[in-house]
């Protein structure tokens, strides 16, 4: 069962990784687009469809 246990904490932390990554590369995105549109937009949680 601890190897279960560790496969999921090691599971999360890469999970927890890729989202940090993700979330880096939105927030540039956004600061990218805000600079072409004049109006100002709210980022909040919407993702874009791949």
């Amino acid at each position: 069962m601890e190897r279960v246990r560790d496969f999921f904490v090691l599971l999360f932390c890469v999970l927890l990784f890729i989202y940090e990554f993700l979330a880096l590369n939105i927030r540039i995105m956004f600061r990218s687009i805000k600079k072409k549109r004049s109006r100002e937009t709210t980022p909040g949680f919407k993702f874009p469809v791949l």
